[in-house]
């Protein structure tokens, strides 16, 4: 696996949250919570490479993404193999 100058802040073992992806940018072309929660719902739905942990209902829900699964996505991303 590649690692860039994107994902090389990313530490494989830890969880992230949708908030902590906003706030250290580490995905750079969604701005928003709501940008980045509808881009890990539309991977759940289709590829699923993220395989995000959802805990909770309605407003209390929170996701969490393991750091090696997001570099994958990153990856994928960056080389044009993945399309949602």
């Amino acid at each position: 696996m590649e690692k860039t100058a994107k994902n090389q802040r990313i530490d494989p073992t830890r969880w992230y949250t949708i908030k902590s992806l906003r706030d250290e940018k580490l995905i750079p072309w969604r701005k928003s919570l709501p940008g980045i929660k509808q881009l890990v719902l539309a991977d759940k739905g289709s590829q699923n490479i993220l395989k995000t942990a959802i805990q909770g209902r309605g407003q209390n829900t929170r996701y969490f993404i393991r750091g090696e699964n997001l570099i994958k996505f990153l990856v994928a991303v960056e080389d044009d193999s993945y399309r949602l």
